[in-house]
């Protein structure tokens, strides 16, 4: 028969207290679609009005990878989690696991992606060739390069 194959769990959560609470039990509720590690990454304003990141990342299942200490230190009202079913990449390899966060021109992105990049090889290839430094060899890392690299004057 058909084998039907989960991939990665995405949940986010936004104008929340306590936002780290609300996604754990979020990626809780999704870890079967990634078993092998995940992430999460909280936001808070800053006093300059940028949003501050705070990042936390591991192996294994969610209840494994965040300690209730973990999640206490995760403050902010946004949270972004991921738990990963490697489709691309390591699947031991942390600076491939997600959500990934940077700091670029334009202020501070934490980004999550279920799924594939189908021009990957040629992206990938495209930004070796143009100097970029690349973190891991994970296909969503990609984006971030994109987004940093639009000639946009605004994330919106």
């Amino acid at each position: 028969g058909e084998r039907y194959n989960e991939k990665c769990g995405v949940f986010g959560c936004f104008n929340v207290l306590k936002a780290s609470h609300t996604c754990y039990y979020g990626m809780v509720g999704l870890q079967h679609r990634g078993q092998e590690g995940g992430g999460m990454v909280t936001g808070e304003l800053s006093d300059n009005g940028r949003a501050r990141f705070h990042l936390h990342r591991g192996l294994g299942l969610v209840t494994d990878i965040f300690t209730p200490d973990d999640i206490a230190a995760l403050p902010g009202t946004s949270a972004l989690g991921h738990t990963r079913y490697s489709t691309a990449g390591g699947k031991t390899q942390l600076e491939g696991f997600q959500p990934f966060c940077v700091r670029y021109r334009l202020g501070n992105l934490a980004l999550a992606h279920n799924g594939n990049l189908s021009n990957f090889h040629e992206l990938r290839t495209f930004f070796e060739q143009h100097g970029v430094l690349l973190q891991s060899t994970v296909d969503s890392e990609l984006f971030l390069h994109l987004i940093s690299h639009s000639k946009r004057r605004s994330q919106l």
